[in-house]
C-alpha cells in the first residue's frame, strides 16, 4: 500500500482545546496528502562513489542538520513567511485582546522551533533521476550516483545500534509556488483566529478556571505552531522549483539523544547529521532495503560503470547488515542505467 505521511507534532498543547485540534485535523488532512507518493513513485538521493557505497554497504542514509543544507537560507525562507503573515494577522487585533495574545504566542513558537527547541534533521530526494543541475551539483560535480528508493506504508526509519524504529518516517514534498505558501498560510491563521474566538466562548469557559481564562489565548499557541513547522520546513524559494525536492526528515529536541549525533567536515564547516537506517518490513518481519534502481552520472566511464554497479549490489545482497535477527537485506536485482544527461 501507498505510503501514509504523518503530521509532525513538536509541541504538546500546554491546553488541549478541542477547536484547536479540530483544525490541526482539517488541515493536516489536505496538507498531507500532498505528501503521498503514487505507489510506483521513485525518487531519487543523488550522492558520489563514497556515499553509494556507505548506503548499500550499511543500509544507511545522513540524515544532515538543516542549518548546514547547501543553502543556508533554505530553512529561513519558510519561516520569515510564516512570521511576516503572523506578524499582519496580529496587527489586526488591539494590543492586549486575546487573539493578539494568541498570534504573540504562534509568532514565538514558530520562531524558536528551528535550531532552539528542535533540530530538524534532513535527506533530499528529487523527483527526477537523471537532472543535469543536481549531477552539477550533487554527484561529484557530474561523475555521481542517484538512488532511487521507493516508500510504502512499510517503510521505517531505524536508528543504528538501538532496537529504536520509525514507522511511516516523515517524508514531505517541498513547495515552491509562493501564492500557494502564502494561502496556506493565511488560511490556517484565519480559521486559528475562529478556533481561539470559538474556544474562549465555549471549552475554555467550562475547562479552565478563571483565573486561567487570560492565559488561555496563549497555552493554544503551541498546538496550533506544529501546522506551521510543518509548512515552513517544506516551502522551499521558487527558483529552486526544478529540483522537485521532496525530504525525509527526522526532528530531535535540543538534548535529545546526543549519543546518536555524528559530524563531518563540508567546504571547510562542521556539519551534525544523524545516520538512520532505511527499511521496509515485510508479513514475516524480514527487513529489506527499499531500493529499486541505480542512476549513475553521465561523466563515468559508461560500460565500466554498468558493469561494476550491479556487482556492487549483487555483493552487498549476500551480506547481512547489521547482525541478525535484524539485518536488512539488499534486493539482489536493483535496476542500473546510465544518465541520458551530457554535461556541457
Amino acid at each position: 500500500m501507498s505510503y501514509v505521511p504523518q503530521p509532525l507534532y513538536l509541541f504538546n498543547a500546554s491546553w488541549p482545546a478541542p477547536e484547536i485540534q479540530d483544525l490541526l485535523d482539517t488541515s493536516y488532512a489536505s496538507w498531507l496528502a500532498r505528501s503521498t507518493p503514487d505507489v510506483e513513485q521513485t525518487l531519487y538521493h543523488y550522492t558520489d562513489l563514497q556515499g553509494l557505497r556507505g548506503i548499500l554497504g550499511h543500509r544507511t542514509l545522513w540524515l544532515s542538520h538543516a542549518f548546514a543544507l547547501n543553502d543556508p537560507a533554505e530553512l529561513d525562507y519558510g519561516v520569515r513567511l510564516a512570521t511576516r503573515e503572523i506578524d499582519r494577522a496580529q496587527e489586526r487585533h488591539s494590543e492586549g485582546s486575546p487573539l493578539h495574545t494568541a498570534f504573540g504566542g504562534l509568532r514565538t513558537h514558530v520562531q524558536t522551533a528551528y535550531g532552539v527547541l528542535h533540530h530538524p534533521f534532513v535527506a533530499s530526494f528529487c523527483e527526477d533521476g537523471d537532472l543535469l543541475s543536481q549531477w552539477r551539483g550533487y554527484g561529484a560535480r557530474g561523475g555521481g550516483y542517484a538512488l532511487g528508493f521507493r516508500f510504502s506504508d512499510r517503510t521505517h526509519l531505524g536508528v543504528p545500534g538501538t532496537d529504536h524504529d520509525i514507522p511511516n518516517p516523515y517524508l514531505r514534498k517541498v513547495l515552491y509556488e509562493p501564492d500557494e505558501q502564502q494561502a496556506l498560510v493565511v488560511g490556517f491563521l484565519e480559521r486559528f483566529a475562529e478556533a481561539v474566538t470559538e474556544a474562549l466562548d465555549g471549552s475554555a469557559q467550562t475547562q479552565l478556571h478563571p483565573d486561567e481564562l487570560d492565559f488561555a489565548p496563549q497555552l493554544m499557541a503551541p498546538h496550533a505552531a506544529n501546522y506551521l513547522f510543518d509548512l515552513s520546513i517544506s516551502f522551499k524559494h521558487p527558483a529552486f522549483a526544478e529540483e522537485k525536492e521532496w525530504r525525509l526528515l527526522r526532528v530531535t529536541r535540543d538534548n535529545g539523544t546526543p549519543e546518536h549525533l555524528c559530524f563531518r567536515e563540508a567546504r571547510g564547516e562542521l556539519v551534525p547529521y544523524r545516520p538512520v537506517t532505511l527499511f521496509d518490513v515485510g508479513d514475516a518481519g524480514e527487513r529489506s532495503f527499499p531500493l529499486h534502481e541505480v542512476t549513475f552520472g553521465p561523466t563515468l566511464n559508461a560500460r565500466a560503470t554498468m558493469a561494476a554497479v550491479p556487482l556492487l549490489v549483487l555483493s552487498e545482497s549476500t551480506k547481512s547488515y547489521p547482525p541478525e535477527p535484524r539485518a536488512i537485506s539488499v534486493p539482489p536485482r536493483v535496476i542500473v542505467r546510465a544518465a541520458a544527461a551530457a554535461l556541457r
